[in-house]
Protein backbone atom coordinates (compact mmCIF):
# COMPACT_ATOMS: atom_id res chain seq x y z
CA UNK A 1 0.00 0.00 0.00
CA UNK A 2 1.30 3.53 -0.91
CA UNK A 3 0.11 6.82 0.29
CA UNK A 4 -1.37 9.55 -2.34
CA UNK A 5 0.07 12.69 -1.85
CA UNK A 6 -1.42 16.18 -3.18
CA UNK A 7 0.31 19.48 -4.35
CA UNK A 8 -0.69 22.61 -2.58
CA UNK A 9 -0.40 25.47 -5.15
CA UNK A 10 -0.34 28.30 -3.17
CA UNK A 11 3.08 26.76 -1.01
CA UNK A 12 4.22 24.47 -3.95
CA UNK A 13 4.32 21.83 -1.12
CA UNK A 14 3.12 18.12 -1.48
CA UNK A 15 1.29 16.89 1.32
CA UNK A 16 -0.22 13.54 2.47
CA UNK A 17 -4.03 12.86 0.83
CA UNK A 18 -6.66 11.01 3.06
CA UNK A 19 -7.16 7.19 2.11
CA UNK A 20 -10.71 7.93 2.90
CA UNK A 21 -12.32 11.35 1.05
CA UNK A 22 -9.27 12.51 -0.77
CA UNK A 23 -8.43 15.95 0.78
CA UNK A 24 -4.73 17.40 0.66
CA UNK A 25 -3.47 18.32 3.64
CA UNK A 26 -4.80 17.78 7.73
CA UNK A 27 -4.23 14.27 7.38
CA UNK A 28 -2.19 11.93 9.18
CA UNK A 29 -1.12 8.23 9.38
CA UNK A 30 -3.23 6.56 12.27
CA UNK A 31 -0.53 3.84 13.17
CA UNK A 32 -1.96 0.28 13.67
CA UNK A 33 -2.01 -0.25 18.04
CA UNK A 34 -1.12 -4.09 17.69
CA UNK A 35 2.52 -4.76 17.24
CA UNK A 36 4.41 -7.75 16.08
CA UNK A 37 8.12 -8.72 17.18
CA UNK A 38 9.79 -9.94 14.19
CA UNK A 39 12.38 -12.83 14.52
CA UNK A 40 15.65 -12.53 14.25
CA UNK A 41 16.37 -14.56 11.25
CA UNK A 42 17.31 -11.75 8.37
CA UNK A 43 18.13 -9.26 11.15
CA UNK A 44 20.22 -8.84 13.98
CA UNK A 45 17.91 -7.83 16.31
CA UNK A 46 14.03 -8.79 17.19
CA UNK A 47 11.97 -5.40 15.37
CA UNK A 48 8.50 -4.25 16.38
CA UNK A 49 6.48 -3.20 13.77
CA UNK A 50 2.23 -1.87 13.70
CA UNK A 51 0.89 -5.03 12.20
CA UNK A 52 -0.99 -3.24 9.52
CA UNK A 53 -0.04 -0.22 7.31
CA UNK A 54 -1.31 3.15 8.80
CA UNK A 55 -4.12 4.39 6.80
CA UNK A 56 -4.15 8.19 6.16
CA UNK A 57 -7.07 10.06 7.49
CA UNK A 58 -8.47 13.56 8.03
CA UNK A 59 -9.58 14.82 10.84
CA UNK A 60 -13.60 14.34 9.85
CA UNK A 61 -12.53 10.88 8.30
CA UNK A 62 -11.17 9.70 11.96
CA UNK A 63 -13.74 11.12 13.66
CA UNK A 64 -15.86 9.08 11.07
CA UNK A 65 -14.37 5.74 11.06
CA UNK A 66 -13.52 5.77 14.83
CA UNK A 67 -10.77 6.03 17.67
CA UNK A 68 -7.24 4.11 16.50
CA UNK A 69 -9.27 0.55 18.79
CA UNK A 70 -11.93 0.61 16.40
CA UNK A 71 -10.39 1.66 13.30
CA UNK A 72 -8.19 -1.35 13.96
CA UNK A 73 -10.09 -3.94 15.36
CA UNK A 74 -9.54 -6.41 12.90
CA UNK A 75 -5.87 -6.32 13.62
CA UNK A 76 -6.42 -7.85 16.61
CA UNK A 77 -6.07 -11.28 15.72
CA UNK A 78 -4.21 -11.34 12.88
CA UNK A 79 -1.50 -9.40 15.46
CA UNK A 80 -1.35 -12.43 17.54
CA UNK A 81 -1.35 -15.13 14.95
CA UNK A 82 1.51 -13.40 13.24
CA UNK A 83 3.47 -12.93 17.02
CA UNK A 84 2.49 -16.61 17.29
CA UNK A 85 4.40 -17.43 13.76
CA UNK A 86 7.63 -15.10 14.20
CA UNK A 87 7.76 -16.42 18.33
CA UNK A 88 8.21 -20.26 16.93
CA UNK A 89 10.10 -19.53 14.45
CA UNK A 90 12.64 -17.58 17.31
CA UNK A 91 12.77 -20.95 19.29
CA UNK A 92 13.91 -22.56 16.21
CA UNK A 93 16.82 -19.99 16.09
CA UNK A 94 17.15 -19.92 19.39
CA UNK A 95 17.44 -23.84 18.81
CA UNK A 96 20.38 -23.79 16.53
CA UNK A 97 18.21 -24.69 13.37
CA UNK A 98 18.71 -23.63 10.27
CA UNK A 99 15.84 -22.39 8.08
CA UNK A 100 14.38 -21.81 4.94
CA UNK A 101 15.65 -17.62 3.54
CA UNK A 102 15.78 -18.22 -0.07
CA UNK A 103 14.75 -20.56 -3.16
CA UNK A 104 15.24 -19.72 -6.84
CA UNK A 105 15.05 -22.22 -9.94
CA UNK A 106 18.49 -23.69 -10.75
CA UNK A 107 17.91 -25.99 -13.66
CA UNK A 108 15.10 -28.40 -15.36
CA UNK A 109 12.99 -29.57 -12.15
CA UNK A 110 15.33 -28.11 -9.36
CA UNK A 111 15.60 -25.06 -6.68
CA UNK A 112 18.50 -24.39 -4.83
CA UNK A 113 17.43 -23.22 -1.26
CA UNK A 114 19.30 -21.96 1.04
CA UNK A 115 19.49 -22.27 5.04
CA UNK A 116 20.55 -19.42 7.74
CA UNK A 117 20.86 -19.64 11.03
CA UNK A 118 20.10 -17.15 13.61
CA UNK A 119 21.17 -13.62 12.35
CA UNK A 120 21.59 -14.83 8.84
CA UNK A 121 25.24 -16.03 10.29
CA UNK A 122 26.16 -19.01 8.57
CA UNK A 123 23.96 -20.37 5.83
CA UNK A 124 24.22 -23.62 4.19
CA UNK A 125 22.63 -24.03 0.26
CA UNK A 126 21.23 -27.34 -1.03
CA UNK A 127 19.55 -28.16 -4.53
CA UNK A 128 17.09 -30.64 -4.66
CA UNK A 129 14.02 -31.32 -6.43
CA UNK A 130 11.36 -29.29 -7.12
CA UNK A 131 8.06 -32.05 -6.21
CA UNK A 132 9.87 -32.17 -2.72
CA UNK A 133 10.35 -28.15 -2.35
CA UNK A 134 6.99 -27.85 -3.10
CA UNK A 135 5.73 -30.29 -0.83
CA UNK A 136 7.93 -28.97 2.02
CA UNK A 137 5.00 -27.64 4.07
CA UNK A 138 2.77 -30.81 3.89
CA UNK A 139 5.64 -33.05 4.47
CA UNK A 140 6.56 -30.55 7.64
CA UNK A 141 10.28 -30.08 6.75
CA UNK A 142 10.79 -26.82 8.53
CA UNK A 143 14.66 -26.83 9.66
CA UNK A 144 17.76 -28.06 7.91
CA UNK A 145 17.98 -30.85 9.88
CA UNK A 146 14.28 -32.12 8.46
CA UNK A 147 15.85 -32.78 5.40
CA UNK A 148 18.40 -35.65 7.25
CA UNK A 149 17.62 -38.96 8.21
CA UNK A 150 20.42 -41.39 10.01
CA UNK A 151 22.94 -38.23 9.40
CA UNK A 152 22.70 -38.98 5.40
CA UNK A 153 20.25 -36.13 3.27
CA UNK A 154 17.10 -37.40 1.96
CA UNK A 155 16.30 -34.07 0.12
CA UNK A 156 18.67 -35.56 -2.63
CA UNK A 157 18.44 -37.18 -5.83
CA UNK A 158 20.41 -37.46 -8.95
CA UNK A 159 21.60 -33.81 -8.98
CA UNK A 160 21.42 -32.63 -5.61
CA UNK A 161 24.26 -30.30 -4.18
CA UNK A 162 25.17 -29.25 -0.83
CA UNK A 163 27.14 -26.21 -0.30
CA UNK A 164 28.36 -24.67 3.16
CA UNK A 165 28.69 -20.89 2.84
CA UNK A 166 30.19 -19.75 6.00
CA UNK A 167 31.88 -21.44 9.13
CA UNK A 168 31.71 -20.39 12.84
CA UNK A 169 35.96 -19.34 11.71
CA UNK A 170 34.59 -16.94 9.60
CA UNK A 171 32.37 -15.03 11.56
Amino acid sequence: MGYSYGQNYRTGRWLLACDACGTIGGVRKRTCPYKVRTDSLRSKTRITLPWCPAPALCGPCYAKHGPAKVLHADCAKGAAADQARADATQALLDAGHKLVVSASMVGEGQVEVTFAANHYADHETLTMPEALYDKRRELGLKTLADYEFDGQRFYGGEGSTTTIVGTEEER
